[in-house]
């Protein structure tokens, strides 16, 4: 379904890609959604999922897309006043890839830094030296799930 360095395929046309300009990713500020859309009076605990879920998620995420981000360009945003955050907010920009033809320069598209599909590479990896990282010293397989030595494998039942 795509390798490493490939680009990230979509489901809908270019044309409905074009990336928004500096006002309007800011608009409605990032922090004040935070803060007014995501915002607890108390805690409410998600009755139809369990944390099994969140992390199944997240791992799956990973697995679908993981853009390239510039190393020297951010979107920098703003922090209103009055707001808890302390600091600055800097995000890396996403790196588009290079222009193949004009459609490009409109709409650019991105590249991704691993494989992108259900193909467990986040478990495998997606390239060789990812998977060496990822077995380090193990042994059959195995996965090292830390660099302290201390459990090196994944927990499993007698």
């Amino acid at each position: 379904m795509g390798y490493v360095g490939m680009r990230f395929g979509r489901n809908i046309p270019r044309t409905h890609t074009k990336p928004p300009n500096h006002e309007e990713l800011l608009s409605p500020n990032p922090r004040v959604v935070s803060e007014r859309l995501l915002a607890r009076d108390k805690f409410k605990p998600a009755t139809i999922l369990n944390l099994l879920a969140a992390a199944w998620i997240q791992f799956q995420i990973h697995d679908w897309f993981m853009h390239i981000n510039s190393a020297t360009e951010n979107w920098d945003v703003p922090v209103p006043e009055g707001s808890t955050w302390k600091g600055e907010i800097k995000i890396e920009k996403t790196q588009p890839d290079d222009p193949l033809d004009d459609k490009d320069k409109q709409y650019p598209a991105y590249k991704n830094k691993n494989t992108h599909w259900w193909d467990g590479s986040q478990i495998y990896g997606s390239s060789e030296m990812r998977t060496a990282e990822l077995r380090g010293s193990s042994k059959n397989g195995r996965l090292t799930v830390d660099k302290e030595n201390l459990d090196t494998f994944l927990p499993r039942d007698e």
